[in-house]
């Protein structure tokens, strides 16, 4: 039985994400990312609302013959009973948006009143388990990853080598690199810390991701901490805090850490830490939704 990498592909946000992050780093893989023994690639479009955007993508997958699922977005479900209107009351433009989330005082009040918006657009663990859904019914394992995610061929051998059968998921150590052009300089990679890993499951794997969580709020983290992968994301509690969601049960399951993924550079001149990037996440889906609202992308 064959095994399956898939990467959701979805809205670039400004501040967090450069203005064409997705497709550049589309285009880097497909040129530059080997093909895997037994291995499909999949690509699931996830709910692109730049018409222009989308068709670039679709053009690119389409000139090298890659297979791409698409979930998409719907201005009408957008505009239904998302709490829009009291969004754009309480913060009228981005400044005062982040003015406000720069302090802990509205941090609660913006994500739950951005939640149902966040839901729908990023669509984070919708898409996740949408590709987790599609793949467990066709392959033997499937590698679940982010847009930005990209495999050495010597790393990615390694992972599926000589698996008991009771291993039900595969952790996969992620490193984050400044420059595209560093996959190419193993000691560069060296350098680099081991970041949030990506995850695959084998096809008998029952657990997916937390359907309630959003973009930024522990979404696959809280997944990390159910399997009882050791790691820092133990220490977070956002999800709790802020929405109230505890954590599913930990689990008793059989996984391996194996092998390494690259997530490619954000192309954005933003500073890279987690304050910075808390404030662009939010602010760049408070600057999206309001585009649509406005009509942007009509």
């Amino acid at each position: 039985m064959k095994n399956c990498i898939v990467r959701i592909l979805g809205n670039d946000l400004g501040g967090i994400h450069g203005e064409d992050q997705t497709y550049k780093n589309l285009e880097f893989t497909l040129l530059n990312e080997s093909d895997f023994k037994n291995t499909d690639k999949i690509y699931i479009l996830n709910r692109i609302v730049d018409r222009e955007k989308r068709e670039r993508i679709i053009s690119l997958l389409d000139k090298h013959n890659s297979k791409y699922l698409e979930i998409k977005f719907s201005k009408e479900s957008f505009n239904i009973n998302y709490g829009l209107e009291d969004v754009f009351k309480r913060w009228k433009n981005a400044e005062y948006f982040r003015s406000c989330l720069d302090t802990t005082l509205y941090v609660k009040e913006i994500h739950e009143s951005l939640k149902h918006l966040n839901k729908y657009i990023v669509n984070i663990n919708g898409a996740r388990n949408f590709a987790l859904d599609y793949c467990r019914q066709r392959y033997e394992w499937s590698f679940i990853l982010d847009s930005n995610s990209f495999l050495l061929k010597e790393d990615f051998n390694k992972i599926l080598i000589n698996i008991e059968k009771d291993v039900e998921y595969i952790v996969v150590p992620q490193i984050r690199i400044e420059s595209n052009s560093h996959v190419f300089l193993p000691e560069r990679l060296r350098e680099y810390e081991e970041k949030e890993p990506q995850l695959a499951f084998r096809n008998t794997s029952k657990i997916g991701f937390n359907k309630d969580l959003t973009y930024g709020v522990s979404d696959k983290c809280e997944l990390l901490r159910v399997l009882n992968v050791p790691g820092v994301w133990h220490k977070w509690k956002d999800s709790k805090v802020i929405f109230g969601i505890a954590d599913r049960i930990k689990e008793d399951v059989k996984y391996l850490i194996r092998g390494k993924v690259i997530r490619l550079s954000h192309h954005s001149k933003s500073i890279d830490n987690a304050k910075t990037n808390f404030l662009n996440r939010l602010t760049g889906l408070f600057v999206l939704i309001k585009e649509i609202k406005e009509g942007k992308y009509d």
